[in-house]
């Protein structure tokens, strides 16, 4: 693997969480200066085309990358923007028993106001 792609996977993997390209791209750059953005698109690229990283998809259209290529799906808050996982493997069995083995990919996205933003709100 080149330098650029190991440290776009160092940045996503140790995030643990979810990043957009943009992100990766500012974390680089503390790493790497001449990094260029389109680098940091095609390296994501293929690390999620090879299986190494995960990827979805926002209601913007706008793509967010995730340190794990496993099937799982997300909680996004759409006050703050806060992404969490979730990891209740029952959720993808589920998905997999409906499909009936037909299963090749699964995007779980569900929006729900967080604890933080909800607490913000019930002060108000």
């Amino acid at each position: 693997m080149s330098r650029q792609k190991d440290l776009v996977l160092d940045i996503l993997t140790g995030s643990r969480g979810h990043l957009t390209a943009a992100q990766v791209f500012e974390r680089a750059k503390e790493h790497i200066p001449n990094i260029s953005l389109g680098t940091v698109y095609r390296n994501l690229g293929e690390l999620h085309g090879d299986g190494m990283i995960g990827r979805f998809v926002l209601s913007d259209g706008s793509s967010v990358y995730d340190w794990s290529p496993d099937p799982h799906g997300h909680l996004i808050c759409p006050v703050c923007g806060k992404i969490e996982d979730i990891g209740d493997p029952c959720l993808m069995d589920d998905l997999r028993r409906i499909a009936g083995g037909s299963l090749i990919s699964a995007e779980i996205v569900a929006e729900h106001v967080c604890s933080d933003c909800l607490s913000e709100v019930n002060k108000a």
